[in-house]
Formats: structure tokens, C-alpha cells, sequence
């Protein structure tokens, strides 16, 4: 399974690098941007990556909501002064299939 061996590659390159930038990831992984996201959505289905595309807000850079432009449709991102994160927008699967969890932590222990 190609996929599989793509969120592998990302893995691995997240876990000697650390938090790493997209371009980044894709020069280190030599993935095509497709193959790259596709992986990143793998890794972020099983909970393991995440992203933080409201840095600038964090920082007071910005507003305190967004809208995130997926391919399901768009997803309005509320930052409260509580601290809770607010999300709304359409569901849909964004992964199916196997995936060997277990093998993935094992891997990135040696």
C-alpha cells in the first residue's frame, strides 16, 4: 500500500525533525504535494499530527476565527478567549482503510 508507506515516510521525517513546515516535510520526504497531504490527512485521521494554521492568531496577529478551505467544504475556526477552539463545517471521512498503528510506533523507536 503506497499510501502507507507515504505517512510512513512523513512519520519518520516528523519524528528526527520535529514540528516541520510543508515545504519542509516535502523536501525531506521527496513526496509530491498531493501524496504529501494525502498523508498528513492519514496521520491526522489516526490523531497523531496536527496542524496550527491559526499561529498568527495565537500570537495576536490576527483575528480570533478563520475559515480552513478543505476539499469537504469549508471550516470556520472560532479560537475562544477561554481557550476552547471552536469548529464547524461539514463532516466526512477523510480516511478509509488499514493502517498498522502499532508497526508505526515501533519504527520510529529504532
Amino acid at each position: 500500500m503506497e499510501e502507507a508507506a507515504d505517512a510512513r515516510a512523513v512519520w519518520d521525517a516528523l519524528c528526527s525533525g520535529g514540528a516541520l513546515f510543508f515545504g519542509q516535510l516535502q523536501t525531506q520526504t521527496e513526496l509530491l504535494p498531493t501524496q504529501l497531504e494525502e498523508a498528513l490527512r492519514q496521520l491526522a485521521a489516526l490523531g497523531l499530527v496536527t496542524c496550527d494554521a491559526f499561529a498568527a492568531a495565537r500570537l495576536g496577529l490576527t483575528e480570533r476565527r478563520g475559515t480552513v478551505r478543505l476539499t469537504g467544504g469549508d471550516l470556520q475556526i472560532e479560537w475562544r478567549g477561554d481557550g476552547h477552539v471552536l469548529m464547524t463545517g461539514p463532516v466526512a471521512t477523510s480516511f478509509t482503510g488499514a493502517f498498522d498503528l502499532d508497526a508505526l510506533r515501533d519504527g520510529a523507536a529504532a
